[in-house]
């Protein structure tokens, strides 16, 4: 009996820096299919900075990312790293790759054959199933994932600060901030670009998380008194090991979110899979 006909060789779940590294390289053969609206969530809008060194960059496509970055402003030699202005770049990269993208699209179902997989996706235009030759999920949650393991340690909730007055640096070295297990906080690239991370249960949920943000904040130290909670993430924060990705014959996980920052994300997506466009 003949095997069936693979109408996509690979499908990558998670319109991550990850994510869309595999696919910038390997455009004909990789479909994106994201859950969400927005790209490079797990950074971008979970308000993760990451580490600030700068990636020793290798591939071409790496190369260009770090050089629009530089460029346009939106990263320093130091490896600061302004999350808000990086949207419009990731998008025009997907627009010039001719990536192929399913935004907004669930995958529902996903049944394994001899030769790779099934695989029912759902979005506006309705249900439809795919033949799958691979499929790798970038995603920080794992949400393909059956057996995750040991590998989510942990998780929190970021949201941005800002005080009316420019002047007033932010108290990194106040006790009461060091001295807290349960926060920290980062400067992005901007003067009064401040980050604080709520650090959470994994098992905490969406209103719950929310919940004891808005505690923290009506009862926080008073060297935080002039500041402000600006805006939340609107996605959480994840810490997970990395580990390999398995065998290529099972779904395999490869987040994400387990490399420093947005640019080594993306670089270590480029080199994943062999083969490809030239480096």
């Amino acid at each position: 009996m003949p095997k069936k006909t693979i109408d996509i060789p690979i499908l990558v779940y998670g319109a991550t820096m990850t994510g869309i590294g595999i696919a910038i390289k390997n455009p004909e053969q990789v479909l994106l299919v994201d859950k969400r609206a927005l790209v490079g969530h797990e950074f971008i809008d979970a308000y993760n900075l990451g580490s600030s060194k700068i990636v020793d960059v290798k591939t071409s496509f790496g190369k260009t990312l770090l050089h629009e970055l530089l460029d346009r402003k939106i990263l320093t030699k130091e490896g600061n790293i302004h999350l808000p202005a990086m949207p419009p770049i990731i998008c025009k990269m997907i627009l010039d790759s001719k990536i192929n993208a399913l935004m907004m699209t669930t995958i529902t179902n996903i049944e394994k054959t001899d030769n790779g997989f099934i695989v029912s996706i759902y979005n506006n235009s309705g249900q439809k199933s795919l033949s799958v030759g691979r499929i790798i999920d970038t995603t920080s949650e794992g949400l393909l994932i059956k057996d995750k393991g040991d590998r989510i340690i942990g998780k929190s909730l970021n949201a941005a600060l800002n005080n009316p007055n420019k002047q007033e640096e932010f108290p990194f070295d106040d006790e009461e901030i060091k001295n807290n297990p349960n926060i920290t906080c980062q400067k992005g690239k901007l003067d009064a670009e401040i980050y604080i991370k709520l650090k959470l249960e994994i098992s905490e949920d969406w209103a719950g998380a929310r919940g004891k943000l808005h505690a923290f904040w009506q009862n926080r130290p008073k060297c935080l008194k002039n500041w402000q909670l600006a805006t939340i993430s609107s996605t959480f924060d994840y810490w997970v090991l990395y580990s390999e990705p398995g065998d290529a014959g099972n779904v395999q996980w490869l987040p994400s979110c387990a490399y420093s920052n947005p640019l080594e994300a993306f670089e270590e997506g480029v080199c994943f899979i062999k083969g490809g466009a030239e480096q």
